[in-house]
This record gives structure tokens, sequence and C-alpha cells, in this order.
């Protein structure tokens, strides 16, 4: 058996323990992690980087946080804490890639994404693109200095679905582009598509001790490794 089809098998079976959680969907998350931390593992031996399960990482004060809707429908900003997490974040030679999984229970039609939010799910109070897009600009703060002339291209954000639903992308071009969003059956295509060489390598040393300084914790790490 190849290591892709491998992979297929792992994340099938977790599939089927996701479907037998019923209405536990704190359990239902856990496992869509794992599924993910499976795929991003594959990446991380072949090429290298660094990969973590739940990232810790300081805010960066200045900046706001993510927005929400209140219970009578109006946009606000959360107030942060002093830090805040990264469900899973790879690091390889080519780019830092923060990933939002998100496990809902999809209804009939599927998960539909648009420039105003998020229908076809359970109800959510915030939307898991502008979610990952805060926790890169407070990263950033972080890690500039690491980044190729400090440019935030090097920085990829990615949100993935778990959930066995279709999943439909009516935001702009540019949105899509700027956060992609995938199922998990697609996610590691997607990471294929967005890690690609660019002008410059990343210093993953320097990577890694940014990291290591605004850490406030992780579930698990899988720690530098050089092709």
């Amino acid at each position: 058996m190849s290591r892709i089809e491998k992979l297929k098998q792992d994340i099938n079976n977790i599939y089927r323990e996701i479907d037998n959680c019923g209405t536990d969907y704190k359990k239902k998350g856990t496992l869509g992690e794992l599924a993910v931390f499976r795929v991003c593992e594959e990446v991380y031996r072949n090429q290298g980087g660094i990969l973590y399960h739940s990232f810790q990482h300081k805010v960066d004060n200045e900046l706001p946080g993510n927005i929400k809707r209140s219970e009578q429908g109006n946009l606000f900003l959360e107030k942060l804490g002093k830090f805040t997490e990264i469900d899973i974040l790879l690091v390889t030679p080519y780019a830092l890639i923060p990933i939002e999984v998100k496990t809902y229970s999809a209804i009939r039609g599927g998960i539909v994404l648009s420039n105003e939010g998020i229908t076809g799910c359970s109800e959510t109070d915030k939307s898991p693109v502008h979610q990952n897009e805060m926790h890169c600009r407070h990263l950033y703060s972080y890690i500039y200095k690491c980044l190729p002339n400090g440019e935030t291209k090097y920085i990829r954000p990615i949100v993935v679905f778990t959930d066995r639903c279709k999943l439909s992308d009516k935001r702009t071009q540019d949105q899509q582009e700027y956060i992609p969003v995938t199922t998990l059956n697609g996610l590691y295509s997607l990471i294929k598509r967005v890690n690609q060489p660019k002008e410059y390598r990343l210093d993953l040393d320097a990577v890694a001790n940014a990291l290591n300084e605004c850490c406030f914790g992780y579930e698990k790490m899988l720690p530098l490794k050089k092709e």
C-alpha cells in the first residue's frame, strides 16, 4: 500500500468515527482536527518543517479581535485574552499554513460561504474565514522578521470543513484566493497548491525560534525537520 493510499484509508476510518459521534460535537471537532493533522503529517514527512496541533500564541494588543455576531444579529469585534489558538499550524520550507478546522452539522444543500458569512450548517456566531484571518494578523506580528522581506504571501491560511457535505464558495475571487476553503477530502490537494516554491525559502530555524518565543502552548508538536 502506498503512502497516499494509507492516508486515504486513515481519513476514511476517522470519517466513520465522526459519523458515529451523533450529537457529541466536541468529539466530532477533536476527530476532525486529528484528521487534518494526519493529512499535514504526510506533507511534513515529505518536505520537512514543523507541525503543531492547537498552537496557542500571544496576541498583538494593538490589533482587533475576531468579528462576531451578537444574539441580536449585530456585528462586533471580539475582545481577546492573552493568547489565541490555531487549530493546525503547518510550517514548510515555502510557507506557514494556519488551518482552521470546522466540523459543523451541515444541513441539506451543504455549506455555503459568501462575503456576508456562512449558511447551511448549525448556527455559529463567527465566520471561520474571519477567524483564521484574525489568527494570521496576530501571528504575523511575531514572525514577520522571519519572512523574506516581511512579505505576507508566505502565510497561506486555509479553512477546512470535515463534514461529509457539499461546499459552495460564493465569495469574490480575491477572497477565495486569500483564504481558500475545502472539505477534508480536498485538503491534501489544496495544501499542494498553496505550498508552492517562491523566490525564497523560509529560514526554518528562525521561524522555529520565533514560534517558540510567542507560543503559550500546544496539544502536539512535530519538531523542526529538514529535508
